[in-house]
């Protein structure tokens, strides 16, 4: 990204345009995640371009990005009830096991935490990935985040 941003300078382009339509996916590909979605409530920001400056393109996406922003960052990690949210997500008879007896620890050990950063925990271990595909998008919802739509960056 950074070298892209660098190129479109020394060409003289005034502004980068983009549609964050990143995927994450892990389990050998088998599972699939909006990475926006994931990457809000495991950062705080609505796109990982947001590191390199990328800002919303207009006033509503403007104040979407930082209603969610704003908004992430007042949860800790106790505020949200994971147990009633695996209850309402996840087949219980296929996944009553370890691992959601393990998520269940994580976030009794973490619940002073900051959520996101309880959240970016699981999301980076590769044994909450399936559990977290399930989950993800219902604690964005549930936590009463918006949806936002394009980025831009404008060159200097």
């Amino acid at each position: 990204m950074k070298i892209m941003i660098e190129i479109c300078r020394k060409k003289h382009m005034k502004t980068i345009q983009l549609t964050d339509l990143s995927r994450q996916t892990c389990i050998n590909g088998t599972i699939d995640m909006d990475f926006k979605y994931l990457y809000t409530i495991t950062n705080g920001l609505s796109s990982w371009y947001s590191k390199f400056g990328f800002q919303p393109i207009d006033k509503n996406n403007r104040e979407i990005f930082d209603y969610n922003y704003n908004k992430i960052k007042t949860y800790s990690t106790k505020d949200l009830d994971i147990v009633a949210l695996f209850n309402d997500s996840i087949d219980i008879d296929k996944y009553q096991n370890n691992i959601t007896t393990d998520i269940i620890s994580i976030f009794n050990q973490m619940k002073d935490d900051k959520l996101l950063d309880t959240l970016r925990f699981l999301y980076r271990n590769i044994n909450y990935c399936e559990i977290m595909s399930m989950v993800y998008m219902k604690i964005f919802y549930k936590l009463g985040l918006k949806q936002r739509l394009i980025m831009m960056k404008i060159l200097k």
